[in-house]
This record gives structure tokens, sequence and C-alpha cells, in this order.
């Protein structure tokens, strides 16, 4: 199977529960990635540099998902989807320039590296 997992409020949720599934996912041969509507230019923090050393990161940069992977996922088209807010799956982010900026300052996993 091929796999995609959410960063913000899924993987985020519970890491190390999250860390466990990866495992038992390589160990079943099935392939995931982190697929994110983050922006790898601005948003690319200490944790998921820390992340990207188990697992693929994708940074769609507020495009929708599905939409991101079918075109620029190197033929890489989940099969399943696990995420917090899954209309982000089949449509683009519509927080504001405004809220993303103040989301960018206030966020607690630190500065982009």
């Amino acid at each position: 199977m091929k796999i995609a997992l959410d960063y913000d409020l899924t993987y985020t949720a519970d890491p190390y529960f999250w860390s466990r599934f990866l495992g038992m996912c390589s160990a079943h041969g099935h392939k995931v990635k982190v697929v994110t509507v983050r922006d790898d230019r601005f948003d690319r923090t200490a944790p998921l540099v820390d992340l990207e050393q188990l697992v693929p990161v994708v940074y769609t940069r507020g495009t929708a998902k599905r939409w991101f992977m079918e075109h620029f996922g190197d033929g890489f088209v989940p099969d399943i989807w696990i995420d917090d807010k899954p209309e982000s799956i089949l449509n683009n982010s519509t927080i504001s320039p405004d809220a993303l900026a103040k989301w960018r300052a206030e966020r607690e996993d630190g500065p982009q590296v």
C-alpha cells in the first residue's frame, strides 16, 4: 500500500504512536510519505528535519494534496490518506496570508531551518 500521513494535528498529535506505525508499515512492505500543506521554504522546522530521516516528507505549499501528489509525487499516489483535515486532500488551503503569518510567528515547533 501507499499511505499518505498528514503532519500537523495528525503525526504531531502523537509522534511516538506514528513512529511505531511507520516502523510497522516498513516491516510489512508498505510505503508511507508524510504529506503536508506546509511550505518547505518557510515551514521546515527541526522536528520535520528529524522526521525526514525516517520517512519522506512532501510539502505541497498549500496546494490540494491529491492533485499535488498526482502531478509531482514521482509516481507515489496514495491508496490511503490519514489526515485530521481531509478537505486538504482535495482542496487548496484557504488560510489567509495574514493568518498564515500569525501562525508562523506563533507556532510551537520552532523556527524554520
